[in-house]
């Protein structure tokens, strides 16, 4: 399952010295890497899912660890219906 699959990997997303660092900012593709994914699901799961993402001024998306973790943590994947 969706949440399964993002509790092995937001958990293991630290800085180099170990510790995890809630402002970090990613880019799509890099949160995908990272979740071993496509960042077309990434986006797709801001809209129906309810991942936590910034917007710039340009309108690009940008996903803060912290946000990501505390999401996940909070009960994480909740059916938002904008697909």
């Amino acid at each position: 399952s969706t949440a399964r699959y993002l509790a092995g990997i937001v958990g293991r997303m630290t800085k180099p010295a170990g510790e995890p660092d809630p402002d970090l900012l990613l880019r799509p593709k890099e949160l995908a890497d990272a979740l071993g994914g496509d960042e077309t699901t990434v986006r797709r799961w801001c809209r129906t899912i309810g991942l936590p993402c910034e917007r710039l001024r340009s309108g690009h998306r940008r996903f803060r660890l912290g946000a990501v973790r505390a999401w996940y943590r909070d009960g994480g994947p909740k059916e938002t219906g904008n697909e």
